[in-house]
């Protein structure tokens, strides 16, 4: 990973950070959420919902989709300003590797080889309340560094599993 660094940025959120075998699901959003957020849908596992939604699962990494996003995902970060709105489609990452927003919170890390752990708003790190099932870090946090002044805290994380079979929040 270091080697990358040397060349390019490492990633943006919302971004996936592999070409191996993945799986993305397009879901319907029930509010506004934002790329490189972890989420939750229905039991149905139709709609996007906010984590703490009563009966929901978790359903993955909400992923950066396209043309629509691009000024905004460059000009403000991921959780005020560059959001997929309510009652639209939104891809999420259910296997494979993506990078995720990093809390903002003091204090806040990400170890390599961890299990995701994330907070209600959807931001990663060790210290979140909630656990991504079948995921890991695989990088720490990072910086990006980009001459378009985009510098929201990332963090690679790998999904190994489809997040099937999980118990509902109550």
């Amino acid at each position: 990973m270091a080697q990358l660094g040397q060349y390019m940025t490492p990633g943006f959120p919302g971004m996936k950070s592999s070409a191996e075998d993945d799986n993305v699901q397009t879901f319907v959003t029930s509010v506004d959420v934002a790329p490189g957020l972890i989420t939750h849908s229905d039991a149905a596992m139709k709609t996007l919902v906010p984590p703490t939604t009563s009966g929901s699962v978790a359903a993955g990494l909400v992923l950066f989709d396209g043309e629509y996003q691009y000024q905004r995902a460059f000009q403000a970060s991921a959780i005020t300003g560059n959001v997929i709105g309510a009652k639209l489609p939104a891809n999420v990452l259910r296997k494979g590797k993506g990078w995720a927003t990093v809390s903002t919170a003091n204090g806040a890390t990400c170890t390599p080889g961890k299990p995701v752990k994330y907070s209600t708003d959807g931001t990663v790190s060790d210290q979140g309340t909630l656990t991504l099932p079948g995921a890991v870090f695989r990088t720490a946090a990072i910086v990006p560094t980009t001459n378009l002044g985009f510098t929201t805290v990332v963090a690679e994380i790998e999904m190994n599993t489809m997040l099937a079979g999980q118990t509902p929040v109550t």
